[in-house]
């Protein structure tokens, strides 16, 4: 049995961890924490997880979690990632892993010094229609590919208190929704980013609100990326590829358990693909289970999670935004 522990009473846990846990066997959630344990023991009261603490450190020091679900801003990702894997745990992080790659570096340091693992929640990277699209361009049904459009955005106003508006805590739209569009082009381009052209508008708290890129890869692929989370925003996510022999086209590859459609269209004829509608959420956390029992490398973990984080930072250097990326957090 894989218990696990939540570090932060958050939003996201429900869909992200909480109800997949309930469905994937050999997973429980154990334990959550909160800085407040009058919120900790409310939060396991209505999901109905067995302990509650009122402080992290008490989260880490429980004998029988295995490992630790991390939904906290993305500034304190690395200090309490790091506390965790020394206190002997698994983390399962979620994305971005961190502020910049140094800190992702040193976050999978440690993990790599403790034998534990570090793997970024990056749930539709597990979806079977994902990979269903992954291999056809792998399988070059739609030939070489050439180019690559991808966006998600949804709106939604700083209230003063949403972390996608601190810069302090890891806001910014390239952070929170853009670097989903830059993981699913990353993945199908076979090959790494030569050059990026990254256009952003600003929020008055400083982070980007909206972003447009340009990519170029070392193989001549091209991909432009956007997302949006000006409160004007309607909802959306999509994923286009286009090859020498024809196109792919994914609505909603962010959930597509949630309406999402997946068809590739050859020399006029249009293919479409069965799309599950058993959540994102739950095949990410069979696949860490398996993961974790046989030792397999998942690929948003070690090498796949560092290489991601360098490009999000490449996107904000080339958007003039680098000094958003600072965290004054203690991770060594």
């Amino acid at each position: 049995m894989l218990n696990i522990g939540l570090l932060g009473a958050s939003w996201i846990a429900p869909q992200a961890i909480i109800d997949p846990a309930s469905i994937v066997q050999g997973t429980r959630i154990a334990a959550v924490a909160a800085r407040d344990l009058g919120k900790a023991q409310s939060y396991a009261d209505t999901y109905g997880i067995p302990a509650a603490y009122g402080s992290y450190d008490d989260l880490l020091a429980d004998p029988g979690l295995d490992a630790i679900y991390i939904s906290l801003p993305p500034a304190y990702h690395a200090v309490w990632t790091i506390r965790a894997l020394q206190a002997g745990k698994h983390v399962i992080c979620e994305k971005p892993t961190a502020m910049t790659l140094t800190e992702a570096q040193a976050m999978v340091d440690v993990a790599k010094s403790t034998g534990k693992r570090l793997i970024e929640a990056f749930h539709s990277r597990y979806h079977p229609a994902f990979l269903t699209c992954m291999d056809w361009v792998a399988s070059g049904d739609i030939g070489d590919v050439q180019s690559m459009t991808a966006h998600f955005g949804v709106g939604f106003p700083d209230d003063g208190v949403k972390n996608q508006y601190r810069p302090e805590l890891g806001g910014g739209t390239i952070m929170d929704m853009g670097c989903y569009p830059l993981h699913w082009v990353r993945q199908l381009a076979g090959g790494a980013i030569a050059d990026a052209k990254v256009d952003t508008t600003l929020a008055e708290s400083g982070v980007d609100l909206t972003m447009a890129s340009e990519l170029t890869f070392d193989n001549g692929v091209t991909a432009k990326i956007s997302s949006s989370m000006h409160p004007d925003t309607e909802f959306g996510a999509y994923l286009e590829v286009t090859g020498c022999k024809g196109t792919i086209t994914f609505k909603n590859p962010l959930v597509p358990h949630q309406g999402g459609a997946l068809s590739k269209t050859v020399d006029g004829v249009t293919t479409d693909a069965p799309v599950s509608t058993v959540t994102t959420y739950c095949y990410q956390l069979k696949a860490i289970a398996e993961a974790l029992q046989t030792g397999d490398v998942l690929p948003t973990e070690a090498a796949g999670l560092l290489d991601q984080q360098a490009e999000i930072d490449r996107l904000y250097d080339a958007a003039g935004l680098s000094h958003l990326r600072i965290t004054t957090q203690d991770y060594t």
